[in-house]
């Protein structure tokens, strides 16, 4: 949303107001001033699912926590030694977590620092020990970032206390890859998010 400023002045001149005492006139508010900022207020409620109302004063804070709510992005890493120098990649299990509260699995996002060549770098997220995905999500050979998978309808809601555990199963044949970060995309649900 872009300022508009007082009739008759440019740019980012702030408001004056008026003082009849010291025969001082009041700046002039154009109709953008106060249509606009309503306008994008009244989007954001939207925007949350609610119905705007004339009496609730309280419907952008509302909407605002409503839309910043259950976002709950989980980060993993591997191939990368303590004192940050790069590792090459191994078949293993880089991490694991049990949920605190509910949430909906969205997917996965991430890349290497080093590309693996020859195959694929392949990896899992599973829940309660059965994968999340029909199709793995994987970075192909020659390539840095992750292309997600397939995610199992059956699986992507999980409990509080369900437990995801993050694997890799497959590195590149001949480079193995090294630096991978990997953030498991979730949104909490429920009355807790």
């Amino acid at each position: 949303m872009k300022y508009v400023p007082p009739i008759g002045k440019v740019d980012d001149v702030g408001y004056v107001d008026g003082n009849p005492a010291l025969g001082l006139e009041g700046d002039a508010v154009p109709a953008a001033a106060l249509e606009h900022p309503m306008r994008e207020i009244v989007q954001v409620i939207k925007d949350a699912g609610l119905t705007p109302e004339t009496g609730d004063l309280k419907q952008l804070s509302e909407a605002i926590r409503k839309l910043n709510a259950g976002i709950m992005d989980m980060a993993f890493i591997a191939g990368s030694a303590n004192d940050g120098s790069d590792v090459d990649l191994a078949v293993q299990k880089i991490g694991g977590l049990a949920l605190a509260r509910p949430a909906e699995i969205k997917g996965v996002f991430g890349k290497v620092g080093v590309e693996p060549t020859g195959t694929a770098i392949q990896l899992d997220v599973r829940r309660n020990g059965t994968s999340i995905f029909t199709v793995l999500p994987h970075i192909v050979a020659g390539t840095k970032e992750i292309v997600d998978g397939t995610l199992d309808p059956a699986q992507v809601n999980c409990a509080a206390n369900d437990v995801l555990e993050i694997f890799i199963t497959q590195v590149g044949s001949t480079i193995r890859g090294q630096r991978l970060t990997l953030t498991v995309k979730a949104n909490a649900i429920g009355a807790d998010a």
